[in-house]
């Protein structure tokens, strides 16, 4: 039993190491993506967004990020819970302007429904235009724009 043990234990943190190789510091690349986990200060969405505007990167304009397959979003959450506080972390997806109408930062539509959403969200309404990706789960989340939450970024 305990080589069966062993073996998941390795089987597990091969899908959840991550490399900087190709993402240049600070970013590290997880499965597809290239983020950067701010888990040290919280902050309200635009604010985090604005932080990770101010990130340098040689690979292009950091921003905050954008999961956009589902292949990325699990070993996206078992990298943050192995290495970084179990908590909720702002993404770069909002509904402002027009409720329910789900869209990244950089203008494209948001995937909605299973896998990537918590069930039965969004629904804050026009209270909660902001999306996380919420703790324990780190499925999708809809919530307040104002709300302090720690931070992931992409490039």
């Amino acid at each position: 039993m305990a080589h069966w043990q062993g073996l998941l234990t390795i089987v597990v943190l091969s899908f959840v190491s991550a490399s900087d190789a190709s993402c240049g510091d600070p970013f590290m690349q997880v499965g597809t993506l290239c983020i950067y986990v701010n888990s040290r200060e919280k902050m309200t969405w635009h604010e985090g967004r604005d932080y990770c505007r101010s990130l340098q990167s040689t690979e292009g304009q950091p921003d905050l990020a954008m999961v956009t397959s589902c292949h990325d979003l699990n070993p996206l959450w078992e990298y943050i819970v192995f290495n970084h506080v179990l908590d909720d972390y702002w993404l770069g997806g909002f509904d402002v302007g027009l409720e329910g109408s789900w869209h990244w930062v950089d203008g494209s539509l948001m995937p909605m429904g299973i896998p990537f959403w918590s069930t039965n969200s969004p629904t804050g309404g026009s209270r909660e235009n902001c999306l996380l990706m919420s703790s324990p789960s780190g499925y999708f989340d809809d919530y307040t724009c104002t709300s302090k939450e720690y931070v992931l970024c992409s490039v």
